[in-house]
């Protein structure tokens, strides 16, 4: 997924786990933070639960294997701007992009 978006955005940034994620938050500034559910040393509700506490407006995406109703409850604590279901169907993935790119532009 990095690689496709380093097609369509100028700048973008990864990171191996949440609490990497966070850290680089903690000292760059993003339009947009996309993350998995899953991942080691910190998940990605946790990091994003800790983001929305420095920026209750950041722009989020989620992307997940994991359909379950309890993810969905918690995501919606967090306020999430889209969810997307992996395998990536790349339809989906553009349209989440597009609307949260459009929702960014707005605000900006």
């Amino acid at each position: 997924m990095v690689q496709y978006l380093r097609k369509i955005f100028p700048h973008v940034t990864d990171a191996e786990n949440g609490k990497e994620g966070l850290e680089k938050y903690i000292k760059e500034k993003f339009d947009l933070v996309i993350t998995d559910l899953s991942m080691p040393v910190m998940d990605g509700a946790v990091m994003l639960g800790e983001i929305k506490k420095i920026n209750k407006n950041q722009t989020v995406l989620i992307t997940s294997a994991h359909i379950e109703t309890s993810n969905f409850f918690d995501l919606s604590k967090i306020n999430v701007d889209g969810y997307i279901v992996k395998p990536f169907e790349w339809h989906q993935l553009n349209s989440e992009l597009q609307k949260v790119v459009e929702k960014i532009h707005k605000k900006n």
